[in-house]
């Protein structure tokens, strides 16, 4: 079990909540193709592995799907309200202090790789 600071960082990273919140709807596995290369390089070299350490998600690398893991019904209620505050944002309004779409462009989602890599070292 991690503690509330560990699931916030890992929460921060839009990629990573993204695929949490697709576990949170299904009961089965998520298939995981981002689509874009770089999008999928740092997925399968960051983001994935360091949920699967955390114990939220058991990742078939061969297949490519994910389920949740032991520790997934730990961040269930961080998911919700994390859901419940994007739920305006995606009529254009960003509702409860949640960021805009311009927030989370490719710049931001490259400082949120670069923080996370140095969180690694």
């Amino acid at each position: 079990m991690g503690t509330l600071d560990d699931y916030l960082q890992l929460l921060g990273n839009e990629q990573r909540r993204q695929l949490l919140q697709a576990l949170l709807g299904s009961e089965g596995p998520v298939t995981v193709d981002p689509g874009d290369p770089a999008a999928h390089a740092r997925l399968y070299h960051i983001h994935l592995p360091k949920l699967e350490s955390a114990g939220l998600v058991d990742w078939n690398r061969r297949g490519g799907t994910v389920v949740r893991g032991p520790a997934f019904d730990d961040i269930v209620p961080l998911l919700e309200a994390i859901e419940g505050m994007t739920e305006g944002s995606e009529s254009g309004t960003t509702g409860g202090g949640g960021e805009s779409e311009a927030a989370n462009g490719e710049d931001g989602q490259a400082a949120a790789d670069k923080e996370d890599e140095t969180d690694d070292a």
